[in-house]
């Protein structure tokens, strides 16, 4: 069985110009995408993914989730929902069936610390503006709440809107980003968006894997 966790944990790997997040509680085990994959050259799942599982004493996963079919975040789906005190929650905009508006958005929330986590996909502006609307429409949205939002699409100028910015106000800001990648992720204007709006910047392509628990009712 899985090594069994008395706090919540959420690890952020390392896979380069793409995403794979676990999520762990309990016994309970969640996997959020499984980062890129170039078909006889890498696989994050190979390189990143079943190393560390194995190094953590992890043998099953209980719910992996693929936010959408793009292959730096879906690469390795062939090799491979409330978890334990967490709560889930799934949201996917209508419309969009492919590409990077079709992004399953996750939100993990820890009722006993107040924490939460955001995991947004690629959406851009427009799929956002969306999300935002159905958050101002729930009842418990303006509780103060420690949140940790995964940037959208890498920290991308598509995404990060100014609204989505100065709306969640994230207390922690992630940008999953190749190192020295091409694509020039995440975008300056971005950083310097989330950086105007109190949000601590943590970058997988300078530091490595993330590695985030709730002790004493505050996330480490």
């Amino acid at each position: 069985d899985n090594a069994y966790l008395t706090t919540p944990e959420m690890r952020v790997w390392d896979v380069g110009q793409g995403l794979s997040v676990l999520v762990r509680h309990g016994h309970e085990v969640l996997v959020y995408d499984t980062g890129p994959a170039v078909p006889g050259v890498f696989s994050a799942v190979e390189s990143t993914l079943l190393p560390n599982l194995e190094a953590e004493g992890i043998r099953r996963i209980d719910t992996l989730v693929i936010s959408h079919a793009d292959n730096d975040h879906a690469g390795g789906r062939r090799s491979v929902q409330k978890l334990g005190d967490l709560i889930l929650e799934y949201w996917q905009g209508e419309g969009p069936t492919e590409g990077n508006d079709a992004s399953c958005v996750l939100r993990i929330y820890h009722p006993e610390s107040g924490t939460e986590w955001l995991l947004p996909g690629d959406i851009t502006e427009h799929m956002e503006a969306r999300y935002l609307a159905y958050l101002a429409a729930r009842e418990d949205f303006q509780q103060p709440v420690t949140r940790v939002l995964v940037a959208p699409h890498h920290g991308s100028k598509t995404s990060s809107s100014d609204a989505w910015v100065s709306t969640l106000r994230p207390d922690r800001v992630i940008y999953t980003a190749g190192y020295r990648h091409r694509y020039g992720h995440p975008n300056r204007d971005i950083t310097a968006r989330y950086r105007g709006a109190g949000a601590e910047a943590l970058n997988t392509a300078c530091s490595g894997a993330l590695i985030m628990t709730v002790a004493g009712g505050a996330i480490k």
